[in-house]
């Protein structure tokens, strides 16, 4: 039997709808700055022996080469001038970075989703459906047990949805406890909708 189904689709205002300013976001642990600014001093301390090194090489290769003298001192600018961009770029990144990015790390849980901002020059809003997600994880690695902080992860079946780096322990364990229940919740629903179908009801 034929069915007259009626199909409405208005406009929505813009102005009436959610927008992020309205979220209430919250900052992860300020000792999170602290905790990449250590890992950074240890890549540092890896690198910088090794860029050292590779200079007193280039040095010796320069001395033992048999280019001309002009050569050798286009070369030397290049390779310096290269360093040292290098050089201010990667302590840009490993010691100033973290005290613009990390105040601006913040999450925010809703009702149906969790949503992680971050970001200096642009900013990067995600959000994760609970619907949408199957598993939820928390990790400590060696420098995150020392300074107290965890990670929590989310994963829907494409992989990785979002991690939310520097929170406390307590934090990250119960949004993984509210997300793991979540899922459970709509897992159930969607079972109790399967059946209704299969039935008719």
């Amino acid at each position: 039997m034929a069915m007259n189904i009626l199909f409405k689709n208005p406009t929505v205002p813009l102005d009436t709808l959610p927008t992020v300013a309205d979220i209430p976001w919250t900052a992860v642990e300020f000792r999170y700055r602290n905790m990449v600014l250590l890992r950074n001093l240890f890549v540092s301390l890896i690198l910088i022996p090794m860029g050292i090194g590779l200079f007193f090489i280039f040095q010796l290769v320069d001395q033992a080469g048999h280019a001309g003298e002009d050569f050798q001192r286009i070369a030397r600018y290049l390779v310096g001038g290269g360093a040292s961009l290098l050089i201010a770029y990667l302590l840009f990144q490993w010691y100033v970075m973290p005290f613009l990015e990390v105040p601006r790390m913040k999450y925010a849980v809703r009702l149906q989703d969790i949503n992680y901002r971050r970001g200096v020059f642009s900013t990067k809003t995600t959000s994760a459906p609970f619907r949408r997600m199957q598993h939820a994880e928390t990790n400590r690695g060696p420098l995150e047990r020392m300074f107290d902080l965890a990670s929590l992860s989310i994963f829907t079946a494409a992989g990785l949805a979002l991690q939310i780096r520097g929170l406390s322990p307590e934090t990250a364990e119960t949004l993984r406890d509210h997300v793991l229940k979540k899922i459970s919740e709509y897992q159930q629903l969607d079972a109790n909708n399967d059946v209704e179908d299969s039935t008719g009801l």
